[in-house]
């Protein structure tokens, strides 16, 4: 796919030379690796934009990862895509004040803050948002989506098992058999001789079986 915006020396000068620097910046590693030199505002005499247009523009070998970066931002400042580019700076750079006249300059400050949201900009991205992005996504991709499970799913790892452990039943502590003694009311032969009542039949012992305590 070939560049559309990026090779517009207007829409260059809209958005400035030092938030361009700073975009390939980011790249520089790669740039490096692929020996590729873009124009600087230093090199240049006052045509600035005009060379990185054409240099854009030429075949000139551009690091996949930036190749891939500039469209995901041109893509982000298409017409088409401009509800879901402005609903993502309202979600998340909602205090940073945006070009109003220029889209890709918007699309840029995003990517400064947030580039995870470019995801489903991506030329190969079938514009399926990632499980984290909040409920932006159209009817086709919401129906598209697996049903939750009824199951009972197991704790996620970020949350202790002491925590989750506060929705589970307590479970019951045993204690150990113990003998109990019924005696019977005092009876005249008690009264007479209180050992006789061992050799009585009305002496009852028995064994209680362990049981539960909440």
């Amino acid at each position: 796919m070939n560049l559309k915006f990026f090779t517009q020396p207007e829409i260059l000068d809209q958005i400035g030379s030092r938030r361009l620097e700073k975009l390939f910046h980011a790249f520089r590693d790669d740039l490096a690796t692929e020996h590729a030199v873009l124009p600087t505002p230093e090199s240049q005499n006052g045509s600035y934009f005009d060379s990185l247009a054409a240099t854009l523009e030429s075949d000139q070998k551009i690091p996949d990862r930036l190749r891939t970066t500039l469209l995901a931002l041109e893509a982000a400042a298409s017409p088409e895509n401009r509800p879901l580019l402005d609903s993502a700076i309202q979600r998340r750079i909602p205090t940073i004040a945006v070009s109003e006249t220029c889209a890709l300059d918007r699309a840029l400050e995003l990517w400064f803050h947030a580039p995870e949201e470019f995801a489903v900009f991506a030329p190969s991205s079938t514009l399926l948002a990632p499980s984290s992005a909040p409920a932006c996504q159209d009817a086709s991709i919401s129906a598209s989506s697996p049903a939750p499970s009824s199951k009972l799913q197991a704790p996620p790892q970020h949350v202790s098992m002491s925590a989750f452990q506060l929705f589970l039943p307590t479970p019951p502590k045993h204690r150990r058999a113990e003998t109990l003694t019924l005696f019977p009311l005092p009876s005249p032969l008690f009264l007479q001789n209180p050992f006789s009542l061992l050799h009585s039949p009305l002496f009852i012992q028995s064994t209680v079986a362990p049981c539960c305590i909440n």
